[in-house]
């Protein structure tokens, strides 16, 4: 755990440009290994896991400018509700920094619907809340467009992923 800590104190210098590609990356790796994890827990428990993507391939047939529409609006729209408004909300109650990642990532994945892709997404969450309060101590807009480009990368490369499996 203190490595870990160590690491989140350690990204805090790190140039924006590093910060959002390190972050993005983290997230990614998190959720190939998170979606291992479950998949294999889902599959011992005879739990069915066949999540629903129709929405997202069929998007993948249209125009590559629609999809990046696509993408920076979800991701600027999870970036409000999930890290600004959440994180903005729960710092109300309590100042634990811990605590308000929590909520936020668990709002962020409880946003994402299909329930072992909620699971998945919640470091992901925890990695936005984390960018956004960083970058929120600049300024407000640093911490939006930051975060938001964070999530926008991620997404983009999903949907890559997702586009070669179909074609």
């Amino acid at each position: 755990m203190q490595k870990i800590k160590n690491y989140l104190e350690k990204t805090k210098s790190y140039s924006t440009l590093r910060f959002i590609l390190e972050m993005t990356f983290l997230a990614f790796l998190l959720k190939i290994l998170l979606s291992l994890v479950v998949g294999i827990i889902f599959t011992m428990l005879n739990i069915p896991n066949d999540p629903n993507l129709s929405f997202e391939t069929e998007l993948l047939k249209f125009n590559p400018i629609l999809i990046l529409i696509f993408v920076v609006f979800f991701a600027s729209f999870e970036t409000i509700t999930s890290q600004w408004f959440i994180l903005w909300l729960s710092s109300k109650f309590t100042k634990s920094i811990f605590t308000q990642i929590m909520v936020s990532s668990t709002v962020f994945g409880i946003l994402h619907f299909d329930p072992a892709f909620s699971i998945i997404v919640i470091p992901i969450g925890m990695i936005l809340a984390w960018s956004f309060l960083i970058y929120r101590k600049k300024s407000l807009w640093s911490a939006l467009w930051v975060t938001t480009a964070i999530h926008i990368l991620h997404n983009l490369a999903a949907a890559y992923l997702l586009y070669l499996s179909i074609i």
